[in-house]
C-alpha cells in the first residue's frame, strides 16, 4: 500500500521524534544515572515520567518502521485504539504532574525550554501522542469499560511505587519515594493520602473515559 503525502510526512515525523527520544533517553540514563555514583542506576527505570517516555519512543518507532516496510500486523497491533489511548494518558499524566505540582506553573516553576531533556519528556511527548489520537484512526473497539483498564498502568505503578519507597532507601538515605505529593509519609493523616490517591484515580480515570467518547466519535468502527 503506498503512501499519500500526509501519511508521508506523519510518518517521518513520529519516527524521526521516536528516534531522537530514544537518544535523549538513553544520554539521560548513562549519564545522570549509570555514571553518575551519588544517584541510583535504577532510579530511571523506576521513574514514570521515564516510563511512559520509553513506550512512546517504542512506539513511535515501531509505528514509523511498520509503515514504511509495510509490517501490516505490526501496524495493526501498534495503531489499536485502546493501546494509543493508554500510552496518551499516561502522557498526560506526565505533564499534568509536571505542569501544576512539580514545577507549579502558576508559581512561575513551569519552564518547558530549559533542556531538551525537559522539552521531550514532559511537553512533546505529550503533543505527540494527542496527536497520534487525533490524527490515526486506528484499529479496534472501544466499549466505556476500557477506561478501567486504562487506569491499570498508573494505579499498579502508584501501588508499587508505595510498597518500594516504604521498602527501600535512596543512596542518600531518603525513602525510594520518587514524587513527594504520592509519599504517605509527608501526611499526617492517612485519609489525606488515600483522598489524594483516589482524587487523582478518579481525574485520570475520567480523563480515560473522555478520550475514549472522543475517539468513538471521531474515529468510529466500521461495521
Amino acid at each position: 500500500m503506498k503512501l499519500t503525502l500526509k501519511q508521508h510526512w506523519l510518518t517521518w515525523v513520529i519516527l524521526a521524534y521516536g528516534l531522537l527520544l530514544t537518544a535523549v533517553l538513553v544520554e539521560k540514563f548513562v549519564a545522570d544515572f549509570l555514571l553518575d555514583e551519588t544517584d541510583d542506576w535504577w532510579r530511571f527505570w523506576y521513574l514514570f515520567t521515564y516510563q511512559t517516555n520509553v513506550m512512546v519512543a517504542g512506539w513511535s518507532v515501531t509505528y514509523g518502521l511498520s509503515k514504511l516496510f509495510q509490517w501490516e500486523k505490526t501496524l495493526t497491533f501498534i495503531t489499536n485504539k485502546l493501546l494509543v489511548i493508554i500510552i496518551t494518558v499516561n502522557t498526560l499524566i506526565v505533564f499534568f504532574i509536571v505542569f501544576f505540582v512539580l514545577n507549579p506553573v502558576l508559581q512561575g516553576q513551569w519552564n518547558p525550554v530549559s533542556s531538551l531533556s525537559e522539552l521531550l519528556n514532559h511537553n512533546l511527548s505529550t503533543v505527540l501522542m494527542t496527536m497520534v489520537f487525533f490524527m490515526i484512526p486506528g484499529v479496534g473497539t472501544l466499549k466505556n469499560s476500557n477506561a478501567i483498564t486504562v487506569l491499570i498502568y498508573p494505579f499498579v505503578y502508584f501501588i508499587f511505587h508505595t510498597i518500594i519507597g516504604l521498602s527501600f532507601t535512596f543512596k542518600s538515605g531518603e525513602a525510594a519515594f520518587n514524587y513527594g505529593f504520592v509519599n504517605p509519609n509527608n501526611y499526617s493523616n492517612l485519609g489525606i493520602f488515600v483522598f489524594i490517591i483516589v482524587l487523582l484515580v478518579g481525574i485520570f480515570g475520567a480523563l480515560g473515559f473522555g478520550l475514549i467518547q472522543v475517539k468513538n466519535k471521531l474515529h468510529p468502527t466500521l461495521k
